[in-house]
């Protein structure tokens, strides 16, 4: 009898086992916006990182992900942030000025927030058609781009774009929400 039950678990575990789908091998991987959490001791630092198409911008987003607070501390008499007491601001510039980093840590390396300002980069597809549809016939000439987030949340992240049309000139601000881009 003791056999005969153990047969009969054995071909349920096997036939349990052989049904399984094998599907999760062929995973296709995906670009979601990266998440970087960084532990500094008793604190828990959340970067969200704006997944842009202009490799300026993604040079300047890797070289801060390279930063680290604590090791860069060492052997150096740091002066504390005078607009905010008890932390400390990291900038990170490109190169003819045309992009920075400001990462603003408290006083135990955790970091509190991040404004990053671009100027002339590559702006998204979906952006410029957005603006071309909406203003046939003009081009875009100069662009900025701020995109700020306190504490791994987005507070702001917009263009100003200058355009121009027939010696006319024009500014519009450019906050992209979720897909859809709201001119102001």
């Amino acid at each position: 009898m003791k056999s005969i039950i153990k047969v009969i678990l054995l071909s349920l575990i096997t036939t349990i086992g052989y049904s399984q789908d094998k599907k999760g091998k062929n995973l296709e991987k995906i670009n979601l916006s990266e998440v970087v959490i960084k532990n500094t001791g008793r604190d828990i630092s959340t970067y969200v990182r704006d997944m842009h198409v202009d490799p300026r911008v993604t040079r300047l987003q890797n070289a801060f992900l390279e930063f680290n607070f604590n090791e860069s501390l060492k052997g150096y008499d740091i002066v504390k942030n005078k607009e905010s007491y008890g932390s400390y601001v990291v900038l990170i510039e490109l190169v003819k000025g045309e992009g920075k980093l400001k990462a603003i840590y408290n006083e135990n390396g955790k970091l509190m927030s991040v404004v990053e300002k671009y100027e002339n980069i590559q702006l998204p597809n979906s952006l410029c058609h957005s603006i071309y549809k909406e203003y046939p016939g003009w081009q875009i000439v100069k662009d900025k781009y701020k995109y700020a987030q306190e504490f791994g949340k987005n507070i702001k992240k917009e263009y100003k774009i200058t355009m121009t049309k027939d010696n006319k000139t024009k500014k519009i601000t450019v906050v992209p929400e979720d897909t859809k881009v709201a001119i102001r």
